[in-house]
This record gives structure tokens, sequence and C-alpha cells, in this order.
């Protein structure tokens, strides 16, 4: 098996343990499960980053950076002001788990420009969940949306933008040369 297929094989078991944690799946052992697991997605992707020569790997885009900011700058507020629970590291990490992928993705000379569409799409789905559950919340279940949307943002939101940017900038790309 090699080191890349093991990287992943690690990102997904640490998304595993601090989704599973989140929801409950390991009883009252809350936090240390979702800490370790998204640990263990750290480490992973740091591993999987370092299977990558050098010439593929590059600094992110400032523009990522600049949503990175935003989005984990939302998040804090949310955890310092809105919560009613006081601040919570784990939560701020799990939230900010998307920005961390986009901030990874932008790494990558081939998906450097496309993780931008990726990254403001997770802003933009943080800021809509922002409103429904602090501006204008319809019902008493619209907080957990401050649970699912990461997980959406991570699984769905993040690739899939970067991913169909992605294909757009190549077809420009192949249709101007």
């Amino acid at each position: 098996m090699t080191r890349a297929n093991m990287s992943l094989i690690g990102i997904a078991a640490g998304v595993v343990l601090a989704v599973g944690d989140l929801y409950g799946w390991f009883g009252v052992v809350m936090g240390i499960p979702a800490v370790t697991g998204l640990l263990i997605v750290l480490v992973g992707t740091g591993a999987l980053l370092s299977t990558q020569s050098l010439e593929k790997i590059v600094r992110p885009s400032p523009y990522v950076c600049a949503l990175v900011v935003a989005g984990v700058l939302l998040h804090l507020y949310e955890n310092l002001v809105k919560s009613s629970g006081g601040f919570s590291s784990g939560f701020l990490l799990w939230s900010s788990m998307p920005y961390l992928l986009t901030l990874c993705l932008s790494s990558f000379k081939s998906t450097k420009d496309a993780a931008i569409a990726g990254g403001a799409l997770a802003l933009s789905f943080d800021a809509f969940a922002y409103h429904d559950v602090f501006v204008d919340p319809r019902n008493s279940t619209v907080g957990l949306a401050l649970i699912f949307v990461p997980l959406w943002n991570i699984l769905i939101v993040v690739p899939a933008g970067t991913f169909l940017t992605w294909i757009v900038l190549r077809k420009r790309a192949a249709r101007s040369a």
C-alpha cells in the first residue's frame, strides 16, 4: 500500500471519528474522539501533501487565504458571541475544517484557482446557515445546521465547487491554446 493511500485512509478514519463523536456514535465520550479525528485528518493531509512532488505544491491563493480567514472569523464570532454554551475549541475546529480543506486544495498547482470557488461556496453556505440559525430562526431544530453544514461543506460543497470550477478552467485553457 502506498503512502498516499495510507494517508487517504487516515483522513477517512479521522473524518469518521470526528463525525461519529459529533453525532454521538461513541456514547458519552464527547470531545476526545472528535479532537483525535481532526488531528488525524490534519496529519493525514500533511502526509498526503508530502507524497506530492515539490513542483505540484504551491502557495495557496491569496483569495483562498482571505476566504479562510473570513470563514474562521465567522465561526469564531458564532462561538464566542452567539453560543449560549460558551466557547468550544472542538466545535470551532469542526466548523473550520471546510476551510482547511480549501486551503489544502489551493496548495496544489492544478487546483489553486479552482479552490477559490469551493471556499466561496462554503462561506456562502455558512453565511446562509448563520442567517437561518441566529437572525431568522424558523423552528427549534434549525440550530442543527451548525453541526450539519460543516459536514456538507467538507463532503459536497468544497469538493464539488472546486471540481466543477477546475473542469471549466481546463476547458477554457484548452480553447485558448
